[in-house]
């Protein structure tokens, strides 16, 4: 009942005989009505920046206040956020009623400014509710209408063509992210709301002072002699850097006769029937944006400039947020870019610490933790596993006889032809030393037998060059074991390696088999 009498209150509100009393009794009515800390009624005003009606200071800057307007268009209903400590808005979420809310922010439905928001600050830990919610919805109407009539009563003497102008300048953030389109758009709307056939823009970088972009209005409501000249010429006119450099609109009358227009730029606009010119730099709290000039074939009187400055000082804040959001999204693709690179990082240094430096097979770290996966996967599906160990005969020999780098070149040489042997599916890895293991998920023991008695022959049968015209051979011997039901990790490799044991046992180069403690085959050279 007190929601709808607060409703009732608005109404009344809205039509107060003095706008500006209407507009400010009726963000306290809301704040009341939601118990909020403020309610704060949000708008585009005078150079560029914005406007708050509000009851209490309102922390957030006009960047925030950017963002914040750009993401309740989009939402298209009413967003939550918070305020981060550095002052960051963020977490954006929709409204609902019976989420925790500290600030929320919608737009009011008026078409003649493009930036008019409803920002809602308090503490509601349950949610606003549902009656508090519909609260919101109802209040944007007769919010929107005393708002109307304090804009029409502040901006009067500019009449409606500009409110137009200012709302149509605003929707171009929402309409597409193309900065060439925004710029020759934004220029052929003030063209139109001006009555000034020709509207120019110059975009400067902030850091030297340069031209970056350049538009002009679509060229069927300007003379093309004017397009075609101004679109070639580099940098700024002496009229443009003297505006620039004043911060203060710049009125040439009579192109003619004034000191500032040099013979060249009289002699183009006296063909072009160009008359009159107004700069207006485009400046923000931050600094210069650039410059937007009118050359006008009529006489432009000083009585114009109010109306004019405020359609550039809409164009400023407009493009100041395109140029902020440009920055958001390089730094958006930049962090992705940086997340991509330690992503790959990550990748690369994860398959290093598994891969053995020397051979380039899988290192022991590796070998348990597939053998771990394997073991689960074996128990938890009721399929084979098999594994191997395996050790090189002799192998202090070659080291002895050839020296540590010959010794190194035969284990890589075998890491090759074992891998090669096994195909696709298994692991063959390197444990330590001249000590090889194989995972053979799959496979029992008779399969795994056969295929470590294939890479037995295949290193037998291997001639290994070991420089200077030198050549060895050698052998390996193979202990081989299959997994039996609940089996560890460390359980199995104890087997093989006493498997691997009795292979040395009864004379190397040879595969032992073992089911559990019991030898089953020796395949023996």
């Amino acid at each position: 009942m007190q929601l709808l009498r607060s409703l009732a209150d608005l109404g009344v509100a809205a039509s107060l005989e003095e706008p500006r009393q209407a507009v400010g009794r009726c963000h306290e009515i809301v704040r009341e009505a939601l118990g909020a800390v403020d309610a704060a009624i949000i708008y585009g005003g005078s150079e560029a920046n914005f406007e708050r009606l509000s009851s209490a200071p309102l922390p957030l800057t006009d960047v925030a206040l950017w963002i914040v307007h750009r993401e309740a268009t989009l939402a298209g209903a009413p967003v939550a956020f918070d305020l981060a400590d550095d002052g960051r808005v963020v977490a954006f979420r929709r409204l609902e009623a019976d989420v925790p809310v500290t600030r929320f922010a919608v737009r009011l439905p008026l078409t003649a400014l493009f930036s008019e928001m409803l920002v809602v600050s308090g503490h509601w830990p349950n949610g606003l509710g549902d009656e508090r919610l519909q609260f919101v919805h109802a209040a944007l109407a007769p919010v929107a209408v005393a708002l109307r009539r304090f804009f029409e009563s502040e901006q009067a003497d500019t009449g409606r063509e500009q409110v137009s102008a200012i709302g149509s300048i605003a929707r171009l953030l929402s309409d597409t992210e193309d900065i060439d389109e925004i710029l020759t758009r934004l220029c052929t709307i003030i063209a139109e709301a001006s009555g000034i056939a020709n509207v120019a823009m110059d975009v400067l970088d902030p850091q030297t002072g340069d031209v970056v972009s350049r538009a002009l209005n679509e060229t069927r409501y300007s003379n093309r002699m004017v397009s075609e000249q101004y679109m070639r010429s580099k940098g700024l006119s002496p009229m443009q850097r003297e505006a620039l450099r004043t911060r203060k609109t710049l009125l040439i009358q009579d192109v003619e006769h004034d000191p500032l227009v040099n013979e060249p730029s009289r002699q183009f606009f006296r063909v072009s029937l160009i008359v009159s010119l107004a700069v207006v730099p485009l400046a923000t709290r931050e600094g210069g944006l650039g410059s937007l000039t009118y050359a006008s074939s009529k006489p432009l009187d000083a009585s114009v400039l109010p109306f004019l400055e405020d359609l550039a000082s809409q164009a400023a804040l407009a493009l100041r947020g395109i140029q902020m959001y440009r920055d958001l999204s390089a730094s958006r693709a930049r962090l992705e870019e940086l997340n991509e690179r330690l992503q790959e990082s990550t990748r690369i240094e994860h398959h290093l610490a598994r891969t053995d430096a020397l051979t380039g097979i899988p290192n022991r770290r590796c070998v348990e933790e597939v053998l771990t996966a394997e073991c689960e996967r074996a128990s938890r599906e009721g399929v084979p596993l098999s594994i191997s160990m395996a050790d090189v005969d002799y192998f202090k020999d070659i080291n002895d006889a050839h020296g540590h780098e010959s010794g190194d070149d035969v284990l890589r040489r075998i890491a090759a032809l074992a891998r090669e042997c096994i195909g696709a599916g298994r692991i063959a890895g390197r444990y330590g030393g001249d000590e090889f293991v194989f995972i053979m998920p799959g496979m029992d023991l008779d399969a795994a037998t056969a295929l470590m008695g294939e890479v037995r022959e295949t290193v037998e049968g291997h001639a290994f060059w070991l420089g200077a015209g030198c050549s060895a051979r050698t052998t390996v011997s193979f202990g081989v074991v299959q997994a039996t039901p609940g089996a560890s990790p460390e359980e199995l490799l104890r087997l093989a390696d006493a498997a691997l044991y009795d292979a040395k046992h009864r004379g190397r180069n040879r595969v032992v088999a073992r089911g559990g403690e019991t030898p089953v085959r020796d395949a023996a050279a």
